[in-house]
């Protein structure tokens, strides 16, 4: 049942706007909430997300019956309809979960992961974002692109070089608020 709800919200309500979207190149804000709300109403929303956290909380096999589907439409609208909730929020502590998950669970915020860097692509070993921490917590500095959902995120979980002597050890995960002064 749940393949076919996921089927049927897809070709309803997702793919009429793929023409729109591939023309224009975006997908309107208010639409985006819209496809949001039709799929938090139907269950549809942060499927992958354990019962524990507010999610559906679907089983392996479930997601992957469910994801299969997904490729019958764009990326962009998938990610609006279906959540993008990225399992490395489950592992936070009690005060990251209920300031950055549990309002992704909830529709309420967005995040993206932003790994990927000009000069190094997705090589984790060669990325150059560094991370040095100082006296009011820590000072980052480097540049990321062609990050998924940017331009809809509240947040970004990204990467970044803490300890350059570890190679990718010495590799850390920060949350950065998108209003966060030098964040552009």
């Amino acid at each position: 049942m749940l393949v076919e709800t996921v089927r049927e919200f897809i070709v309803s309500e997702l793919q009429p706007l793929e023409e729109e979207i591939e023309h224009s190149g975006m997908l309107d804000p208010d639409l985006a909430e819209d496809i949001k709300k039709k799929s938090l109403q139907l269950g549809l929303f942060a499927m992958n997300v354990p019962k524990t956290f507010g999610g559906v909380g679907l089983s392996t096999l479930d997601w992957i019956l469910a994801e299969e589907q997904f490729g019958h439409t764009t990326d962009i609208l998938i990610r609006r309809a279906f959540g993008n909730v990225y399992d490395i929020l489950f592992e936070g502590t009690q005060e990251q979960v209920e300031r950055w998950l549990l309002p992704c669970v909830r529709g309420d915020r967005v995040f993206s992961v932003a790994f990927t860097e000009p000069e190094a692509g997705s090589d984790a070993a060669s990325i150059r974002t560094r991370a040095v921490k100082n006296s009011g917590g820590w000072c980052i500095s480097g540049k990321k692109h062609f990050i998924s959902d940017g331009a809809f995120s509240d947040f970004f979980v990204i990467t970044a070089v803490t300890d350059p002597e570890q190679g990718q050890r010495g590799i850390s995960t920060f949350i950065i608020d998108k209003n966060t002064p030098g964040v552009t």
